[in-house]
């Protein structure tokens, strides 16, 4: 036997799922709050993320309430779901804070976790960045 044989099912020899090659990839992705507004002021949350698609960008679904998603958690417990809206790779979501009350001042207590999908309905992997509060 090879005592050097990996373990492994996936192809490239490391401990998590090779990812689907006709999926989209998330590139970057961004999660802030900031006060927004004219006289009746508030804080409003941004979540964007920048994908590409193999088969071309403009092949990335504008809207899919399955799959164009963004989860807010606090790092154990989801607190909400946001739909995406892309264009292109261009997707993003906004909300108030009071929605949800995922709280402003409290920015990087809250992970944002991404996924997009393709006209084709490949799924990308999920990617999670945490929140920030604008200057």
């Amino acid at each position: 036997t090879d005592a050097d044989a990996d373990a492994d099912s996936d192809a490239d020899a490391d401990s998590d799922a090779d990812a689907d090659p006709e999926a989209p990839v998330i590139d970057s992705a961004d999660a802030w709050c900031s006060e927004t507004g004219q006289g009746d002021t508030f804080y409003q949350w941004v979540s964007s993320c920048q994908a590409t698609d193999p088969q071309g960008d403009a092949t990335i679904a504008a809207f899919d309430m399955d799959h164009n998603l963004v989860v807010v958690s606090d790092g154990s417990t989801d607190i909400a779901t946001y739909y995406l809206v892309c264009d292109g790779g261009s997707c993003s979501a906004s909300f108030r804070e009071d929605e949800q009350s995922v709280l402003c001042a409290n920015a990087g207590d809250y992970d944002f976790t991404f996924t997009v999908v393709d006209e084709d309905g490949n799924v990308s992997a999920p990617v999670t960045v945490t929140g920030s509060q604008a200057e």
